[in-house]
């Protein structure tokens, strides 16, 4: 499962991803890069929105069910692949989304194992942004009644270089990512693992691990590359 992810990447080249599925869609105006988004946090998302362009949307990551008068007690962040035609992903299976990732986080050990363990970081090789499949829902924003977006990240089958997880965020290529955005059942033949070669991953310092800690560019960096950065700016002894 996925629990943090960033987005470092700035419009253009988010826009240039998007342009290559050859849609439509709507300008996505300038922004700050997000170097940690947390659950409930508020995450980019791809949509459509009726029959004219797809729309940019910053919504929550962690899905508000249809008809839900209150945001569940647990997070809604993750939806299994092998899941979705339950509750309550298969309520919004029609209502797809595609979510930009710059490169996301997950433990160095099997998910619900207990105990702790260094965080990794994932991204792909070629260090561009992705898409990664996603489902959304608008609802009502208990502490102000105003309709706003939500969503979750569609979780599949791992490929080899995630190591110890079963599962990781489904990334999908050009041709997945048109196909999931348009209308009609769920297609879930897209959700395939991604293949390993096409990604990297590193050790990360244990700053990610907490959300008391201002989001910074440092979180993504190998750790090798931030012990010598500490070592080189320490006093002489």
């Amino acid at each position: 499962m996925c629990n943090a992810y960033n987005l470092r990447h700035r419009n253009e080249a988010i826009l240039d991803i998007a342009r290559a599925m050859q849609l439509l869609f709507a300008d996505l105006p300038e922004f700050p890069p997000r170097h940690r988004i947390d659950i409930r946090g508020r995450g980019l998302i791809l949509r459509p929105a009726g029959d004219g362009p797809l729309i940019w949307s910053w919504a929550q990551w962690s899905l508000i069910p249809p008809g839900t008068k209150e945001p569940p007690a647990n997070p809604l962040n993750n939806a299994r692949s092998d899941k979705l035609m339950g509750w309550p992903w298969k309520v919004v299976s029609r209502q797809r989304c595609l979510i930009p990732v710059s490169g996301f986080w997950e433990p160095e050990k099997p998910a619900r194992a207990p105990g702790n363990a260094p965080w990794s970081y994932h991204s792909l090789k070629d260090g561009q942004p992705f898409f990664v499949a996603g489902l959304w829902s608008d609802a009502p924003d208990p502490s102000t009644g105003e309709i706003a977006d939500s969503y979750t990240m569609v979780i599949g089958e791992a490929n080899a270089a995630m190591q110890v997880h079963d599962r990781m965020p489904a990334i999908l290529g050009t041709e997945a990512a048109r196909r999931w955005l348009e209308p009609g059942p769920l297609p879930a033949e897209l959700l395939v693992p991604y293949p390993a070669a096409e990604m990297q991953a590193w050790r990360a310092g244990d700053e990610v691990k907490s959300s008391r800690i201002e989001p910074h560019p440092g979180m993504a960096e190998p750790l090798d590359a931030l012990l010598g950065l500490a070592m080189a700016l320490s006093p002489a002894r």
